[in-house]
């Protein structure tokens, strides 16, 4: 579609993180469907916010997914 084909080399510590916390699909679609809900945006700042916090309610047992 005459746009440019772009490959990542490397990741900082803080990509490799946010990629590990967005690796259970169930997660990361959850956190997508809430963020947008919340703010009617998805920036990877909001994004990186809601993944942690998500990560907190799975750990505390606030919320429980389903996959």
């Amino acid at each position: 579609m005459g746009g440019s084909d772009w490959k990542a080399k490397r990741l900082t510590w803080a990509g490799h993180e946010f990629i590990e916390a967005a690796r259970n699909d169930t997660v990361w679609q959850k956190t997508k469907t809430v963020v947008r809900e919340k703010t009617g945006a998805l920036t990877l700042e909001m994004l990186k916010l809601g993944l942690t916090e998500m990560g907190k309610a799975l750990i505390t047992g606030k919320i429980h997914l389903h996959n």
